[in-house]
């Protein structure tokens, strides 16, 4: 009985950077991954100021929203 279990597939729904820092933006995609049927979500986190060259920080960027940004917190 236990052997079905193991060979059952799990769903996991990629939430990657979409939260865009939110937490409550983060629960609700959670949430809809959850109504979806998924049984994991992968989030991630990232911090500008280590994994952006400090050439690339000023450079102006389309986001995920559609929006212009900058890699800097500060911009």
């Amino acid at each position: 009985m236990s052997l079905i279990f193991y060979n059952m597939v799990k769903i996991i729904s990629e939430i990657g950077i979409n939260h865009n820092g939110s937490m409550d933006l983060c629960k609700e995609l959670i949430m809809l991954s959850k109504v979806a049927g998924a049984d994991y979500v992968k989030i991630q986190k990232r911090n500008p100021d280590v994994c952006v060259p400090e050439n690339q920080k000023s450079k102006r960027r389309m986001t995920t929203s559609k929006k212009i940004a900058t890699s800097h917190p500060l911009h």
